[in-house]
């Protein structure tokens, strides 16, 4: 069976590469669940648990304006198949910066909400 290179998110962590099998049940216990596709572009995707929001999981990540819960996968997709990160990881870092930060800058949100409140 084939491997591939991915990137897996979690909430609170940073990204980490890893090579995994391609098959849906590897990718299915990754994310805990079955996995919904969200297309980034004509060769990239992300890979969520698909029923996230009935199970109250933690908000990962922002990607192109959807946010994702839980584990999330970021993995290549050609000819209708999964397939190898498009992108260097370096590239990737270009791409999403915000998936290094969203910890910190979460935390900038919520001390300037805490600020504005009138107690």
């Amino acid at each position: 069976m084939d491997r591939i290179n991915i990137a897996i998110l979690e909430p609170g962590k940073a990204p980490r590469q890893a090579k995994v099998l391609n098959t849906p049940e590897e990718i299915q216990k990754l994310v805990g669940g079955y996995v919904e596709e969200t297309t980034v572009a004509e060769d990239l995707v992300v890979l969520s648990r698909s029923d996230s929001w009935f199970y109250d999981l933690k908000a990962c990540c922002e990607i192109c304006g959807d946010v994702f819960f839980g584990t999330v996968i970021l993995c290549g997709k050609q000819k209708g198949a999964y397939s190898d990160l498009p992108v260097t990881w370096d590239e990737l870092k270009e791409l999403f910066p915000q998936l290094w930060n969203e910890k910190e800058e979460r935390k900038d949100k919520v001390w300037k909400t805490l600020k504005n409140l009138k107690v």
